[in-house]
């Protein structure tokens, strides 16, 4: 996964380019399984994500993904709670000899915690505070806004020590 940004005003994140590199088929063929166990029983339900070709489709607000991963290689960023004015996601498909399956919640694990960590360094590289970055890219009435506040309310975040700030 690689994120870059692009700096706005007062270094303030415009915009994300957000790139995916796994493979295009979630359980290749090669992912030997015998019949009748569990993992014969998900090579058969996840078939229709098993493409030979791939074809990017567009997931709405700057998001693309090949279809025979779809949602799943973009979950997590395709949906991020952040306000942006300009969003570009790519899943970029990539061939690898280790077979791949779903992994308690797909995409999401992975996306995410890029996103977040990202945010955390742009925060340290321009001198802004991470909470306040979310916040302010947060919707005015987006149910995270209370819980963020009241996490760094709770650890106290907005006291430490200026030697422990930004």
């Amino acid at each position: 996964i690689r994120v870059r940004g692009f700096a706005g005003a007062n270094g303030a994140l415009s915009g994300v380019q957000y790139q995916i590199a796994s493979p295009a088929r979630l359980w290749p063929e090669s992912a030997g399984a015998a019949a009748g166990s569990l993992l014969g029983k998900a090579r058969e339900l996840m078939g229709s994500l098993r493409q030979n070709v791939v074809t990017p489709v567009e997931h709405g607000n700057g998001v693309r993904a090949s279809s025979s991963v779809g949602g799943a290689a973009v979950g997590g960023i395709s949906d991020a709670p952040y306000r942006l004015a300009h969003r570009k996601v790519e899943h970029v498909p990539v061939e690898l000899p280790v077979p791949m399956a779903f992994w308690r919640s797909v995409g999401n694990t992975l996306n995410t915690f890029a996103l977040e960590t990202f945010l955390d360094e742009w925060a340290l590289q321009h001198k802004i505070d991470p909470i306040d970055l979310r916040l302010r890219m947060l919707p005015t009435e987006h149910r995270l806004r209370p819980v963020l506040a009241r996490a760094a309310e709770l650890a106290s975040w907005h006291q430490r020590a200026p030697e422990n700030a930004l």
